[in-house]
């Protein structure tokens, strides 16, 4: 809880000084009603990270593949769709035994973005996420989502985007039952490129 709410606040810190300030690969010129709002599409790659709140359990890292779909509703916000799923199951460490993992996360967000040819944005959202441990069995959460990053848009309504993504917690899994006290805190680190369309 903790860690979520420290990244809620960072992402409040940065939305309200980009409100009203956003232009760039995401946007059309604004000349015209029609058009004036560009819609948008991209592949990322990432890394997730699943920590479990349990005595003697390592980190699973696995590999991540995704994409997004967004639209601009207005000068400075967009709403955007992210859907992202583990490559392959990952052999791992978890509390002294060998398990296989993998997961997805659907999540539909808010975004803003700061100006200029390198920019920042801030997402906020709401998340499904489904992740299947071989020893414990598989959740599937419905909650608030984070991500901070950045871009640089390198050619005409092309860009490259590094972002950083907390992710809904799990702790209750169906061959289990609930694990007291015990959490799979899950966080995503991605890159990757976003074409921009009138």
């Amino acid at each position: 809880m903790t860690k979520q709410f420290a990244a809620f606040t960072l992402i409040l810190g940065m939305l309200l000084p980009v409100i009203g300030n956003a232009q760039g690969v995401y946007r059309g010129d604004g000349n015209d009603a029609v058009g004036a709002y560009k819609v948008y599409l991209g592949v990322k790659y990432g890394l997730v990270t699943v920590d479990p709140d349990v005595p003697g359990a390592d980190e699973i890292e696995i590999d991540n593949m995704g994409v997004v779909f967004g639209g601009h509703i207005n000068e400075w916000l967009a709403l955007e769709l992210d859907y992202s799923q583990t490559v392959s199951a990952s052999k791992e460490e978890f509390a002294g035994s060998t398990v296989s993992f993998e997961g997805d996360g659907l999540g539909l967000y808010l975004v803003a973005k700061t100006t200029g040819k390198l920019y920042g944005r801030a997402r906020i959202g709401y998340a499904r996420v489904e992740q299947d441990v071989s020893t414990i069995g598989s959740d599937t959460v419905y909650g608030l989502s984070y991500g901070l990053g950045g871009g640089w848009e390198f050619a005409d309504n092309v860009a490259i985007e590094v972002e950083y993504t907390l992710l809904p917690e799990t702790d209750e899994f169906d061959m289990l039952g609930e694990i007291i006290d015990d959490t799979l805190d899950t966080d995503i680190i991605t890159i990757g490129l976003i074409w921009s369309y009138e």
